[in-house]
């Protein structure tokens, strides 16, 4: 098949029953408009065209997956891909098509100490005797585990800038 995937996908499902990727669609999306932010009602029409062949893109792969064969997370609205977990059948009937470009793990990262402290100059301002204690902070981040305990209690409010949906399972076909 001509779709590009990592092969630690199928390592991992002869362990566990899914795993957690991103599906990138083959698809020429266009539009007659511009996307210049200096003419605000062409990008408006712009941002349109793209939403709505993203969705039309996304709505001939989407269904074709039973929800036992994939658990859809996110369909994002303006780039042709979709997130969630796949089971070893979903992975193979994906991979048989031939309007999905790519299928790519969703590896987790960890932020170390030793080296985000340094790269924000965190051991200067200590040293002058800041903490950062009883103050407000913001983060922006690509996403936060909002139920974890060392979290509870302390989220003031949180805001999502992404662009995507999610689709209900009602949705499928």
């Amino acid at each position: 098949s001509g779709v590009v995937y990592d092969s630690a996908i199928e390592q991992l499902l002869k362990n566990q029953s899914e795993v957690s990727v991103i599906v990138t669609l083959k698809a020429n999306i266009s539009s007659n408009h511009s996307s210049s932010i200096k003419n605000p009602t062409e990008r408006a029409q712009w941002l349109e065209d793209i939403r709505r062949q993203v969705a039309e893109t996304q709505a001939k792969v989407i269904p074709f997956l039973s929800e036992s064969e994939f658990k859809l997370d996110y369909a994002f609205k303006l780039i042709p891909s979709f997130s969630g977990n796949i089971t070893k059948e979903g992975l193979n009937k994906l991979i048989n098509r031939s309007d999905v470009k790519r299928i790519e793990l969703v590896k987790k990262t960890y932020a170390s100490h030793s080296e985000s402290v340094p790269l924000i100059n965190a051991t200067q301002v200590w040293s002058l005797g800041y903490t950062g204690k009883d103050q407000t902070i913001c983060v922006i981040d690509t996403g936060v585990n909002t139920t974890h305990p060392d979290l509870q209690g302390k989220i003031l409010a949180e805001k999502c800038y992404c662009s995507y949906i999610k689709l209900k399972v009602s949705e499928r076909k």
